[in-house]
């Protein structure tokens, strides 16, 4: 325990609040940090699906742009600015998209990772608080028996 936990616990003790109601109020903010991690992986989770899906439909739009080029320039229905002008914006979506989707890719595998640790960080903080509490409560009740058997 640090310094700003045994003034925070000796503040509390002093105004009537139980140790049980300290070790709640840990466990409460651990289980609030837990949920802020798994909501933020959830926000790259759809940043990384929505990327995804644009690279996808800018790849078909692109195959799609690729057949109407081929069709159109033995017909010469469509000009061939259109065409080019299509293309270079679907191109710059398409590289953009893909980058987006790399990065959020590798942000959500991180932040998923995060966000396990961070779950398995506020577990071991409740057994350390409840093998604490157990500890206190053993050598409360040691110090008991020893007073009686003085006595």
């Amino acid at each position: 325990m640090n310094g700003s936990e045994n003034f925070s616990r000796e503040l509390m003790s002093q105004n009537g609040v139980s140790n049980e109601a300290v070790h709640e109020i840990r466990r409460q903010q651990a289980r609030s940090l837990v949920l802020a991690e798994k909501r933020k992986v959830g926000r790259v989770r759809a940043i990384c699906i929505g990327a995804w899906a644009l690279t996808v439909v800018v790849m078909f739009s692109s195959m799609a742009l690729a057949t109407l080029f081929l069709f159109t320039r033995q017909e010469g229905e469509i000009s061939m600015r259109m065409i080019v002008l299509a293309a270079s914006l679907l191109g710059m979506f398409g590289m953009v998209g893909f980058l987006v989707a790399i990065v959020s890719s590798v942000a959500w595998y991180f932040s998923a990772r995060t966000a396990g640790l961070t779950a398995i960080d506020a577990r071991l903080g409740e057994l350390e608080t409840i093998l604490r509490a157990e500890a206190e409560k053993a050598r409360q009740e040691n110090e008991e028996v020893g007073e009686a058997r003085e006595g």
